[in-house]
């Protein structure tokens, strides 16, 4: 019994932490227009090569995704629909 009253106890305190706001946080999504952004602003502007170009540019790419939280975050958005 006594068991059961504490397993009641930490439910409803758990309730009530999430309707305070305490629980879990929810990320946001990010548009695949940020990633871009982020990627293009990484590349260089001048006097490199095409190759150190994509790599500086994918780098940007792939911090921007990881400051998303993963590729989960990330949200395909199609303009004019």
């Amino acid at each position: 019994m006594r068991e059961r009253v504490a397993a009641l106890a930490v439910t409803g305190i758990m309730k009530a932490k999430t309707k305070l706001g305490l629980g879990l946080k929810k990320k946001k999504m990010v548009a695949l227009r940020k990633v871009v952004d982020a990627a293009k602003r990484t590349m260089p502007v001048r006097g490199a090569t095409v190759a150190t170009a994509i790599k500086s540019a994918l780098e940007g790419a792939r911090d921007a995704v990881q400051k998303a939280g993963g590729r989960s975050q990330i949200l395909l958005v199609q303009r004019g629909h």
